[in-house]
């Protein structure tokens, strides 16, 4: 509570100015809704605001979990084969650099609309952070360690899960974390051009001039963009605490 306090008071007394400036006629509800503005919108539309936010807090859950897997074992093959990491972690640095709104038409032109583009969209960016930080952890294990493991006659195996892996975890988590952000990203990016979800609502509010839809629809976004931070705090505190990982 106490490092969320200023954020929290801070926010609280801009809404506050602004609700009231807009009740004294001085404030442009066009510019920033107000916040009773935003929550009647909310109201009126909530079969379709809440429909979209459950599909994309859904498919940015999805989009993690699967980006998680895919770039955790893609750092332990890059770990195990030094060739095959030199030949392919290239690749992903390049592709990192290209902006997923450019890839996401020809995501729709190779997998159509629907889901599946979404959540290819979403690993696209969120991919990468996972695998980067898990290559640095395994990567700077103590030497000290490496060599007790050697002196015993540890297999590779042996040495990775037993070893680099736990004393990778807090680099592991650390990628798992800003991945979480970009993941509602690349869903979004990819509901743009696949349809559906808010990343649809803001498009479609867009058009319509709707700036009171289009908060809204933020809104919604950095809800579930919080939601996965607390899930991802939550079962860290659950891992660290049976197993504090001191290496």
């Amino acid at each position: 509570m106490k490092q969320f306090l200023p954020t929290s008071i801070l926010v609280t007394a801009i809404t506050i100015a602004i609700e009231v400036l807009n009740k004294m006629g001085m404030w442009d509800p066009q510019l920033i809704p107000p916040a009773s503005v935003i929550f009647d919108t909310i109201q009126e539309n909530q079969e379709a605001f809440f429909s979209a936010f459950w599909d994309t807090a859904r498919l940015s859950f999805q989009s993690l979990f699967l980006s998680f897997i895919l770039g955790f074992t893609l750092a332990i093959i890059f770990s195990l084969n030094d060739w095959i990491k030199r030949a392919i972690f290239p690749l992903a640095i390049f592709f990192q650099t290209v902006p997923i709104i450019a890839i996401a038409p020809l995501l729709v032109i190779y997998l159509g609309y629907g889901p599946q583009t979404i959540i290819a969209s979403a690993v696209f960016v969120s991919i990468f952070p996972i695998l980067a930080s898990t290559l640095v952890g395994l990567d700077t294990i103590n030497k000290n360690l490496l060599e007790l493991f050697q002196v015993y006659q540890r297999s590779r195996l042996q040495t990775l899960f037993y070893l680099k892996i736990p004393g990778s975890y807090h680099y592991i988590f650390a990628g798992l974390r800003i991945s979480s952000g970009l993941a509602v990203i690349g869903v979004v990016a990819g509901e743009f051009v696949a349809g559906g979800g808010l990343g649809s609502l803001i498009d479609t509010s867009r058009t319509q001039q709707r700036i009171d839809l289009v908060f809204a629809a933020l809104i919604g976004l950095a809800v579930i963009g919080l939601l996965q931070i607390m899930l991802l705090n939550i079962i860290n505190l659950l891992i660290t605490r049976y197993r504090p990982f001191k290496l």
